[in-house]
C-alpha cells in the first residue's frame, strides 16, 4: 500500500475561542465530538521521550501514530466533508467525482494494523468487564484517566500500550461525544499480543461511515443546533485534500499533517466549494507497488539522484548511490528518511557543482511522487569513484562511509 505523502501549507492559524467564523455554519447545526489531534499529540509526545516506550508502542503496531504532529483540522471543513459522504457508496462524492473511502484508504493514511482477524462486537458489557478488571475497576472512567497514567506513572509495557491505545482510540482513532472511551473496543484491548492481528483499519473505517451517517441523519432533524461528528475526521480530511487538485500550490512530499488552513477554498456561501477533486491515477496513490511502511522514505530518491548528477556521472555510479541509500534507511523512521534524503541530495549538489563548475543547485521538486522500493531493488552494489576525466577510482569507502555517519548519528532517535 501506498502512504499519502502530502504536507498541507495554508495561512490561517487555529482560530481563538469565541471567534469561529458564523458564515461557515450559517443554516446547519454545529457538529461536536471528542476528537482533538492536540490532546493526543501530547500523549505522542511523551512516549517519544523515551526509546523503550517508542519501542513498546511501535512493536504494538502503532508507531507510525508516533509520527503525528499537533495540527489543527477545522470543524466547519470536517462537518462538511462528512456532509458530502455517500455512506451508500462509502466515498466523498464532489462534482461527480468520488473519492473512495474504505480499509485500505484507512491504512494509507493511518499505517495502523490491518491484521487477520476482524474485531467483533459481540458483547459489549463481557469486553468491558474483562478490559477494567486488568486496572482493579468495576466503573469506566474518563479518558483522563488513562492519559494520566501515561504522563504520570511507570507501567508494565502491556499496561502502557493499552493505555496508549486507549486513549488513541478515544481521542483520534475512534473518537465520540462521550467523555468516557466507547466500550464497543474494550474488549478488543485486553489482549496486548494480538494487537497486531486485529484488522483495525476495517474497524476505524466502519466506525467513520457509521458516525457519519448518524451525522447525516441527526442534522436533518428539525431546530437541531448542535450534533455529533465521530470518527476519525483527521483521516477524511486527508484522504479529501489527497485527491484536491491544488493548481499552482505545490505541496512537499512529507508525512500527511495539515498545520494550517486557509479560506482559501471557500465558496461565496462559506462552503468549501472550490475543492477540485482528481482521478487516482493523478495522485500520489496511484503508485500501489511494495509495502506500507516504506511511506516517503526513499520519495523518488532515485529519479532525484539521476536529476542532480545529471550526466557528470555513469550510471552505474548514479544507481550505487540509490541502492546504498536504500540500504542504510530501509529500518529507519520517516522522520530521520526525510532528513537523510535531503542531506544526501544536498551533498551530491556539491559534488556535481565541483565537477562541472557551476554552482546551479537543483532540488527535489515538491510534485514528486514518492518512490516504493521492491523486491527487485534490493541490493547494494559495489560503489565507484570517477576522477574529472571519468576514469574509475577503485573505491567504494566514501558513500559507505556516508551513510554510516549518518545512520548511526546520536542526535537521531529511531
Amino acid at each position: 500500500h501506498f502512504n499519502a505523502c502530502y504536507l498541507f501549507h495554508f495561512q490561517r492559524t487555529r482560530p481563538e475561542k469565541g471567534k469561529a467564523k458564523g458564515h461557515m455554519n450559517k443554516g446547519r447545526a454545529t457538529a461536536y465530538s471528542r476528537f482533538s489531534i492536540g490532546y493526543f499529540a501530547k500523549i505522542v509526545d511523551v512516549v517519544c521521550q523515551s526509546n523503550h516506550r517508542m519501542e513498546v508502542v511501535r512493536n504494538g503496531g502503532f508507531g507510525y501514530l508516533l509520527e503525528l504532529e499537533d495540527c489543527y483540522v477545522p470543524r466547519p471543513f470536517a462537518q462538511w466533508v462528512a456532509d458530502n459522504i455517500s455512506t451508500k457508496e462509502e466515498a466523498i462524492v464532489l462534482g461527480g467525482k468520488s473519492v473512495p473511502l474504505n480499509p485500505e484508504a484507512v491504512s494509507l493514511v493511518l499505517g495502523i494494523p490491518a491484521g487477520r482477524t476482524k474485531i467483533r462486537v459481540l458483547d459489549e458489557e463481557s469486553g468491558k468487564a474483562e478490559f477494567l478488571s486488568l486496572f482493579g475497576l468495576t466503573d469506566l472512567p474518563s479518558i483522563s484517566f488513562f492519559r494520566n497514567k501515561l504522563m504520570k506513572e511507570e507501567l508494565p509495557d502491556d499496561v502502557y500500550l493499552r493505555c496508549f491505545l486507549t486513549v488513541a482510540l478515544a481521542t483520534f482513532l475512534c473518537p465520540t461525544s462521550n467523555t468516557k472511551p466507547s466500550t464497543k473496543y474494550l474488549g478488543a484491548l485486553v489482549d496486548v499480543s494480538k494487537y497486531k492481528d486485529l484488522y483495525w483499519c476495517s474497524f476505524v473505517h466502519t466506525w467513520n461511515i457509521s458516525y457519519v451517517k448518524k451525522y447525516q441523519s441527526d442534522k436533518l432533524k428539525e431546530k437541531r443546533i448542535t450534533t455529533t461528528l465521530g470518527g476519525c475526521i483527521y483521516q477524511l480530511a486527508v484522504r479529501c485534500l489527497d485527491f484536491n487538485n491544488f493548481g499552482s500550490i505545490t505541496i512537499p512530499p512529507a508525512l500527511q499533517t495539515i498545520k494550517h488552513f486557509s479560506d482559501m477554498l471557500l465558496g461565496k456561501d462559506g462552503l468549501y466549494g472550490a475543492l477540485q477533486i482528481k482521478d487516482e491515477a493523478e495522485t500520489c496513490y496511484a503508485q500501489t507497488d511494495g509495502a506500507w511502511a516504506s511511506t516517503s522514505k526513499n520519495s523518488n530518491i532515485r529519479k532525484a539522484i539521476h536529476r542532480v548528477l545529471g550526466n557528470s556521472f555513469p550510471e552505474k555510479i548514479k544507481e550505487d548511490i540509490f541502492l546504498n541509500f536504500q540500504e542504510r534507511v530501509k529500518d529507519q523512521n520517516l522522520s530521520t528518511c526525510l532528513i537523510a534524503k535531503q542531506v544526501l541530495l544536498d551533498t551530491l549538489n556539491i559534488v556535481s557543482s565541483s565537477f562541472d563548475g557551476s554552482q546551479h543547485t537543483e532540488k527535489l521538486e515538491s510534485s514528486d511522487h514518492l518512490y516504493m522500493p521492491t523486491n527487485e531493488d534490493n541490493g547494494s552494489g559495489s560503489t565507484i569513484r570517477v576522477d574529472s576525466n571519468g576514469i574509475e577510482i577503485n573505491s567504494g569507502v566514501f558513500l559507505n562511509h556516508f551513510f554510516h555517519s549518518f545512520s548511526s548519528n546520536s542526535l537521531f532517535v529511531f
